[in-house]
């Protein structure tokens, strides 16, 4: 099922929003390098596995608290 996916690569598909994505808490990494999200938000607060996240090449104008108390590499 997609709740149990762990790898999602996303880049280059004009994805502005990312709250979509919260639902899939076990995901261990995430490109979504090369879209036109502009915002940031809390959208990463229910990924309990996420250790990669790639945000790279997008519009960020906009940092909510991505996640509050967690690590994981962010390029």
């Amino acid at each position: 099922t997609l709740l149990s996916l762990r790898f999602l690569q996303l880049s280059n598909n004009k994805i502005q929003d990312l709250q979509i994505l919260s639902n899939l808490i076990h995901l261990n990494e995430l490109d979504v390098s090369s879209n036109e999200i502009s915002v940031i938000s809390n959208s990463f607060e229910k990924l309990i596995d996420l250790q990669y996240l790639n945000i790279s090449n997008n519009r960020i104008q906009l940092w909510k608290n991505i996640v509050s108390g967690k690590r994981f590499s962010l390029c």
